[in-house]
Parts: C-alpha cells; sequence; structure tokens
C-alpha cells in the first residue's frame, strides 16, 4: 500500500476541520499511515477512533485548501510501520484459510498407506514424513525454546519409531488423529468478545450537538461534556446525560433489562447506547465515550478474568506428566537389556496419542450433535464448565419472558360494546404508532382477524396515550394520566385496575366520546416452557436456580414466583450483575448465566460459562459461550446433558486407552510383547477410543 492511493470518505467538512472515515485503519490500528499524514503541510493536528476507522483532522486555512489538502492526504505514504501491518494482515488472513490443509493431507497420508500395495513405498515413506513435519516442527520447540519435554516429543518419538519400523499406516493415522485435534484447537482459539468492544461504536458515527447557537451534526467521539445533544425518534443515545427540555420515551431494554420504553422529560438522566422510540429531547451531557455507562461495561468486560479459548482438559495436562517416565523407562530398557526391541515397545505404547485426540474428537462430536438441536457450544471449553454447573443464573425480560408485550385481556365495561369492539376502536387509534402497547393491540385485533376500521385526524399524547376520530366519535385510548387529562371520569374501571396491577399488567382505558367503554390489559408474557425448564434443570440436579434482572421489583417478584424460582434479584445494573455472580463462585459453585441483552455482558464476562438466546443483542452473543439458536429455553437442559456426557465419555476413553496400554507397558517389561504387539495395543486403543468418541454423533432423543 506504500505506492497506492490512500481511500477515504469525507464525513463532515468546515473550515479548518475534516472529519474523514478510513475503512483501512479499523482491521489495521497503529500504524505508520497517520504519523505520515502528521508531515503534510498545513496540519496543525489529528485525533484517531480506530474503533470507528475515523479521523479529525485540524488544518491552518492560511497554509492550504481543503482540496490540496485531500490531495496531500491521498497520495501521502505511510511510514514502513503500514506495509509491515499489511503484510502481517495478509499472512493472518492466509493462515485462517488454510487452516484446514495438515487435516486433509493427513487424511490424505493415511488412505494412501491403507492401499499401500498400490504406491511404490518410498513415496509412501516421502508422504508420511512430510504430514509429519509439524510433529517434529513442535518436538523440537518444546525441546530447543521451552526445554521440556510434553506430549508432542513423545508423539514425534512414536512417529520416527513406527515410520523406521516401516509402520507407515499406525503412523499417518496418528498423525491425521493428532491434526483434527489441532484443528478443533485453533478453531475455538478465534473466538474473541469483538462485538462487546464496540459497543460504543454501535453508538452511532454523529450526534447533533448546539454549538454557537446552531444545531450541528458532529462525529460522536467529538461530543464534549457540557454540550447540550439534540435526539430526535429512533436515534441512539451517545452521552449519559440529563434532559433539558423535550418529553421522549426511551428504550433502555439493552442496557438495564426493562421491557417497557420508560418516560424522560425534564430533570430525568439518560445513558448511551439506548434508543429513542418517540418524541424528542435536548440533553445536556455529563459523561461521553468510555466514561459512560456503556463504557464502563466495556472495561468491566476488558478488565474481566479470562479463560483460555483452546482445549485445556485433562488430556493435555495427563498426557504431559507421562512422556518423562516414558523416556526414562525405555532409557532404562535399553540399558539393562541392550534390546532395541523393548525399547521401541515402551516408546510405541503412547498413552498420549490416545489421551490427547479422544477429548477433542468427543467434544467435536457433541458440538455437532448439539447444533443439529438448537445449541451452538463454542469449543471445549464451554462444554467442560457446562458439564460442571451447579448453579444456573436467569435474566427475566426477553429470557424468561418473551421481551415482547402482548394483550391478555379486554374488558367491557358497556353492555352495548362487546370485547371485540372494545380492542377494534383501540387497534384503529393506535395503528401507526410505534409504542409497545400501541404495537401489542394492533397484533391482537389482526391474530383475530378483526375489521379495524379508518380514523380520521388523531392526537398523540407522549407518555400517556392518543386521541383519534372514528368515524362521528372521538375515542381515546391510553393510561389513567390520559383519562385524567381529557376529562374522562373513569370510576367503573377502577376495580379493574386494582385487580389487574395485582398480576403485575399494565393497564390501557379505551373510552368513546366521554365515557370509558373498557379496559385492555398487556403484559410480557412468560415464555410458556419457562416453568418446565427451571423444572428440568432441577432434575438435573442443579444446585440452585436464581433470576437477577434490572426490571422492577413486584414484576420480577411475580414472575419468579410462578416459575417457581426461590432467590430472585430486581432493579440490579449490569456492573451488580457481576458482584452477584462473583459471590457466588467465591461461594464455590459454577455459575451459568442466560440472558439475551448488551446489559447481561458483565455478567456473561465473569460467568464459568455464559449462554445466550440467538434473538439476543449481538455483543451478548458474541461474549456467550454457549448460543440457543430457537426461540426456546428448551435447549438449556439438552445442553447441560449433552456436555454431561460428553465429560463421561472424555473420562471412559482416557481408561479404554490407558489401562491397555499399562497391560502392554508390563508385557513389554517381561518381553512378552514386541513392537508389533505393542504397535497393535497402543494405537488399537486409541482407534477403539477415537471410534467411541463419536458416539454423540447417535444420540437421539429431545427433552421436552
Amino acid at each position: 500500500m506504500d505506492e497506492a492511493r490512500v481511500k477515504y470518505e469525507v464525513i463532515h467538512s468546515i473550515p479548518g476541520r475534516l472529519r474523514l472515515r478510513v475503512p483501512w485503519l479499523k482491521n489495521q490500528p497503529q500504524n505508520g499511515l497517520v504519523d505520515g499524514w502528521r508531515t503534510v503541510p498545513g496540519v496543525t493536528s489529528i485525533r484517531v477512533n480506530y474503533t470507528c476507522a475515523s479521523v479529525v483532522i485540524k488544518y491552518d486555512t492560511t497554509i492550504v485548501t481543503p482540496k490540496r489538502l485531500l490531495y496531500a492526504l491521498a497520495r501521502r505514504r505511510a511510514t514502513a510501520a503500514e506495509s509491515q501491518m499489511t503484510e502481517i494482515s495478509r499472512q493472518q488472513g492466509m493462515n485462517n484459510r488454510w487452516r484446514w490443509l495438515p487435516v486433509a493431507t493427513a487424511g490424505v497420508a493415511f488412505a494412501l498407506a491403507l492401499v499401500g500395495g498400490f504406491i511404490p513405498r518410498l513415496v509412501l515413506l516421502a508422504v508420511t514424513s512430510a504430514v509429519t513435519l509439524p510433529v517434529y516442527s513442535r518436538a523440537t520447540q518444546s525441546i530447543v525454546q521451552n526445554r521440556r519435554l510434553n506430549v508432542d516429543v513423545l508423539d514425534a518419538a512414536a512417529a520416527v519409531v513406527m515410520t523406521l519400523r516401516g509402520n507407515l499406516v499406525a503412523s499417518a493415522f496418528m498423525v491425521w488423529l493428532i491434526s483434527v485435534g489441532e484443528y478443533i484447537r485453533e478453531l475455538t482459539a478465534q473466538r474473541s468478545h469483538r462485538a462487546v468492544m464496540d459497543l460504543l461504536g454501535t453508538v452511532g458515527h454523529s450526534a447533533w450537538a448546539i454549538r454557537q447557537g446552531r444545531k450541528v451534526q458532529v462525529s460522536v467521539e467529538d461530543l464534549r461534556v457540557g454540550e447540550i445533544v439534540v435526539l430526535y425518534p429512533g436515534d441512539l443515545v451517545p452521552v449519559d446525560g440529563t434532559v433539558v427540555n423535550g418529553k421522549a420515551l426511551v428504550d433502555q431494554k439493552t442496557l438495564t433489562g426493562e421491557p417497557m420504553p420508560v418516560v424522560k422529560s425534564p430533570g430525568d438522566t439518560v445513558y448511551g447506547s439506548t434508543v429513542l422510540s418517540d418524541g424528542k429531547l435536548y440533553v445536556r451531557a455529563q459523561r461521553v465515550g468510555y466514561d459512560t455507562k456503556a463504557g464502563k461495561i466495556i472495561h468491566l468486560i476488558e478488565s474481566a478474568p479470562r479463560h483460555d479459548t483452546r482445549i485445556e482438559n485433562y488430556a493435555s495436562k495427563f498426557a504431559d506428566q507421562l512422556v518423562p517416565p516414558a523416556f526414562l523407562a525405555a532409557g532404562a530398557m535399553l540399558t539393562l537389556t541392550r534390546d532395541t526391541a523393548r525399547t521401541a515397545s515402551f516408546l510405541i505404547v503412547d498413552f498420549g496419542t490416545g489421551i490427547r485426540v479422544t477429548a477433542p474428537t468427543t467434544i467435536l462430536a457433541s458440538m455437532a450433535v448439539a447444533a443439529r438441536n438448537g445449541v451452538l457450544i463454542k469449543g471445549g471449553r464451554s462444554v467442560e464448565k457446562l458439564a460442571e454447573v451447579d448453579t444456573v443464573v436467569f435474566d427475566k425480560t426477553g429470557t424468561l419472558t418473551r421481551g415482547d408485550p402482548g394483550v391478555v385481556d379486554v374488558i367491557s365495561l358497556n353492555s352495548l360494546f362487546a370485547s371485540e369492539d372494545i380492542l377494534r376502536f383501540a387497534a384503529a387509534a393506535e395503528m401507526r404508532l410505534k409504542h409497545p402497547a400501541a404495537r401489542a393491540i394492533v397484533r391482537r385485533a389482526e391474530e383475530l382477524r378483526l375489521a379495524i376500521p379508518d380514523r380520521g385526524e388523531s392526537q398523540h399524547f407522549l407518555g400517556s396515550g392518543v386521541r383519534a376520530d372514528i368515524g362521528e366519535q372521538v375515542v381515546h385510548v391510553g393510561n389513567a394520566r390520559l383519562m385524567h387529562q381529557v376529562g374522562v371520569s373513569i370510576p367503573k374501571a377502577a376495580w379493574h385496575a386494582e385487580h389487574i396491577h395485582g398480576r403485575e399488567e399494565s393497564l390501557v382505558f379505551v373510552a368513546l366520546d366521554d365515557d370509558v367503554i373498557g379496559v385492555i390489559a398487556y403484559a410480557d408474557p412468560i415464555r410458556p416452557e419457562s416453568r418446565a425448564v427451571v423444572e428440568a434443570l432441577r432434575a438435573l440436579g442443579i444446585r440452585d436456580i436464581l433470576m437477577v434482572t434490572g426490571d422492577h421489583r413486584h414484576a420480577a417478584i411475580a414472575v419468579a414466583s410462578e416459575l417457581g424460582i426461590d432467590d430472585c434479584y430486581a432493579e440490579v445494573l449490569p456492573q451488580q450483575k457481576a458482584d452477584i455472580i462473583q459471590d457466588l463462585q467465591t461461594s464455590g459453585r459454577t455459575v451459568a448465566v442466560i440472558g439475551d441483552g448488551v446489559n447481561d455482558s458483565p455478567a456473561f464476562a465473569y460467568a464459568d460459562i455464559a449462554v445466550c438466546l440467538d434473538q439476543g443483542a449481538d455483543a451478548a452473543k458474541q461474549a456467550a459461550g454457549v448460543i440457543l439458536m430457537r426461540d426456546t429455553l428448551w435447549e438449556l437442559p439438552l445442553a447441560v446433558e449433552i456436555a454431561r456426557e460428553a465429560m463421561v465419555l472424555v473420562r471412559q476413553n482416557y481408561q479404554l486407552t490407558v489401562i491397555p496400554c499399562v497391560g502392554a507397558l508390563g508385557l513389554a517389561t517381561l518381553g512378552v510383547l514386541g513392537p508389533i504387539g505393542a504397535t497393535l495395543i497402543s494405537n488399537g486403543s486409541t482407534i477403539l477410543a477415537g471410534i467411541r468418541s463419536l458416539k454423540p454423533l447417535f444420540r437421539n432423543g429431545h427433552i421436552g
């Protein structure tokens, strides 16, 4: 790229200041390009946001014009560091594309060895030796750089012995199994929290701020504390601040877990990464960038303890511990007996390969069967932790509940109107509104296939309801505040309001002219399977089941009570969720957290295993180790069962590998078992364990 033009997009330009988007910077942070731009004549300062690929350049208008400045920037070469970063990126891309190659070539070598009678011996030897080179390379690295013996060294020694003795089939098969394990480890090592780290980037690349008495569009990273930010419907709030003017509905679900938008008016606080559903706000910024609540969530995740995503289980540790004794025993045998056959037998009896390959093979098969049943498990570490879980922590909104309100009851208060009439009037008035209650009413009318009348003029009362002309009649649909505001008495509905609120449902009153003719109750419904899933988890021996939510206490307690969940934490902030998880872990529990929103991400970061529903926020799905890909919780107990079965199978395969090999070593010590017999026992147990590792693929049945 040294000689090429730098591609950019002008986002904002005023005399003396340019804001550019340079997509290349997002994948090449901390390169020399920006340093090169600083030397352009007339440039006075440069600020860069690599996450957003944004560059703000200030320049002296007396030295350079915008047109000449842009031309100079486009032609300016980067430093040598830029070329180096480009080359590294290119190499990483090539490595990712060709990661499967060792598995394929080792498989071909094994297939050729099986039909070796048709292929010259020297060709087979060359092919087998070539595919074994990665094993030799890792063994050399372990000895030279790490100065220790591990399973790679034993694998290399066994491969050499088997190749020298002409057992190319066993050698090629062993290398192929090792390649499969390495392939699995490399895939799981690629998992990251990139979507979470980009959370502030989703807030939006620009915002409207009041500067020098007029509204100007500026980049979010340029917003300053104390500035007035103007927000319109659909805008993502870019700052934490206080409303100074206006009134609006703000959807805080992704940050606080509240299922319904809340009304914000002067004096109220709004938070970054929430969404303006309706209305208009003027907000004075109090915290910007990484000082916002959303920014602190990111910092919390960055500082959380990280688990290695490679398959770090019993296999590698146990196999490595066996390597020094194996070499010592082989050396002692050679010293005492001068019998190279016995010595070769000791090296051929390879605990390491069988132990090392059965675990990842079992994990891969379990992940495959889980995916077939709607569960995405992101690697061996997640399988292992899921199998150990004894405590489950549920979020409420969007997890135990649907996260989208629906009409649960329509009550007529006037004998002249049926419940369908009430719903028809309400749907006509709410037809074009985007409030969750309005969507629920219209959706219910459409489900019942009601004929919704046309409406004439209408007036929206933010946070209260709507007035609409339907035919020659005036219809008001809204809460009690709207009814009082327009002078409509609701004494007949008082009992119904009290009764329904006892069930933690919300009310919409429907008035025709000056009389309330009906009441519509709506609520965020509990998932139909939630209680059965809680019971299924208890049947699996889960020690404790809790609910932790940012929703209101009364609604949370009502849901927990209905589902049979004893421990409930309500009105909890994201940081407090993480504290609760850590307290549970301190008491010795292995904790799984199930949620779907950005507000769950800190808890995800500290949980032993995080589970997210597929319709959850991208940040939550990226942070989770398990994703339930269907719109149901039934896959959660299924995932626990699959994980537990996988770890039981891993332990059984260890025994199947170790016990025959121990017997083979005993027989080799007595001189009863030679290299051929050792190869048959060692590789035979490995093959048998490898075949058994595929057992999860034949699993049938589904909970629920």
